[in-house]
């Protein structure tokens, strides 16, 4: 039985989009996905053209397989389909048969659809995907081999990938020495939102608790007085100038802003953080994990806001210049789920506008009309340079999480 809304949305500027996301979802997104990927093996291979076909490489990776899962675990919570609780399992076994590396919680970062290792490299934003999918995974089926993994992975990340300041080690080489990739807050962000999910799935206090000190370091460490969180830093974590190739993505402004207010809504909350400038800004309650995710949109629309067509531009140079005026579909989704959070929990009435014109924009120039699902990408001068519904990254995870948002 399909699930019912929660209600939450009485009196929102954008209530009558709520049917229509609740049927792209259940109606057109996740099957087609199902139909598309799933199979007796539970390797979910993603490279899809524009009418759902395969494509001629097929591999899965961490995150692709991971997503995949989560994808599914939510239709079957929202459905009690059975065909999506098999496909959980199906991709969730697969997962662990054929990802794992010879040690606990660590995983390789691909396989060939044969099931083989094609890259042995173990990456933090991949293992940050096996701790979210198997969350998911758990509350889906029960099975406690699921949950297992989920918390020998989150150990792996604390302790294996950790440097000395408190981060994360983007890649590990097979014999655990550091890759020597670019440090970023990416894979610590996508490991935050990962133990919410295992503590709030899979019934875990520990990594909550966790979560906490995760936030609590970046809040301390990478927060900007202005409230901005750079993408790139140096090995000691220090955000890097222009001519390093420092960025900012203001689409991960807005999700984080997101993550800060389900933490709030866990009661995770980084109180031993001294509070910063921007807290000045917050109104109402909250604490700090919503004053920072306050400044955060309000940094997002002011640097990559399209005030004449909506949507957002990302990313932008470190001084705030736009690098590139292009409109991605991930950033489409994070940027409306966090102005829904905000204008409908926290009251931010602001979120509004920008809100009803990027969901108009997404509706419009984002979903195939013909085929169904996103498009990936809108260049500056309207076209769309790539039809393909599916990759090794997109998998339409974001586009989910905003359905979720907008619907339930």
């Amino acid at each position: 039985m399909t699930a019912e809304p929660n209600g939450r949305r009485a009196g929102s500027a954008v209530e009558g989009d709520a049917a229509w996301f609740r049927r792209h979802l259940l109606d057109d997104l996740l099957p087609r996905w199902l139909r598309a990927v799933d199979c007796p093996s539970g390797l979910f291979m993603p490279q899809l053209d524009r009418a759902w076909q395969p494509k001629e490489r097929r591999h899965a990776t961490l995150v692709s397989q991971s997503r995949l899962i989560y994808n599914f675990a939510t239709g079957f919570r929202l459905t009690d389909d059975e065909r999506y609780r098999l496909a959980v399992q199906r991709g969730a076994d697969a997962l662990l048969a054929h990802f794992s590396a010879d040690e606990p919680g660590v995983w390789s970062w691909s396989v060939h659809e044969s099931g083989s290792i094609l890259d042995e490299r173990r990456s933090a934003y991949g293992h940050a995907f096996v701790v979210f999918g198997l969350a998911h995974a758990f509350a889906a089926t029960g099975d406690e081999r699921y949950r297992a993994r989920a918390r020998a992975t989150a150990h792996a990340l604390r302790t294996r990938f950790r440097d000395a300041h408190g981060g994360l080690i983007p890649t590990l080489e097979r014999d655990g020495s550091d890759a020597g990739a670019t440090r970023s807050q990416n894979p610590v962000m996508h490991f935050f939102e990962a133990l919410l999910a295992l503590g709030h799935e899979g019934a875990d206090e520990e990594s909550l608790r966790h979560a906490a000190e995760l936030a609590e370091w970046v809040i301390g460490e990478l927060v900007l007085p202005d409230g901005i969180l750079p993408e790139l830093y140096s090995d000691d974590w220090r955000p890097l100038g222009e001519a390093q190739g420092g960025r900012i993505d203001i689409g991960h402004q807005f999700e984080w802003a997101y993550l800060l207010s389900r933490a709030a809504e866990l009661s995770v909350s980084p109180d031993a953080v001294t509070p910063a400038p921007w807290v000045g800004g917050g109104k109402g309650e909250g604490g700090l994990p919503i004053a920072l995710g306050r400044a955060m949109i309000a940094n997002g629309l002011r640097l990559g806001y399209d005030t004449a067509s909506g949507g957002l531009w990302s990313p932008a140079m470190p001084d705030g210049r736009i690098l590139h005026r292009a409109k991605g579909w991930w950033e489409q989704c994070e940027a409306a789920r966090a102005l829904h959070r905000y204008a409908t929990r926290h009251g931010d009435t602001e979120c509004e506008g920008p809100l009803g014109e990027t969901i108009a924009l997404c509706r419009d120039r984002f979903v195939d009309g013909e085929h169904g699902g996103w498009f990936m990408r809108i260049e500056p001068d309207g076209t769309v340079p790539s039809t393909d519904k599916g990759n090794e990254w997109k998998v339409d995870y974001h586009v989910v999480g905003l359905c979720l948002e907008m619907g339930w």
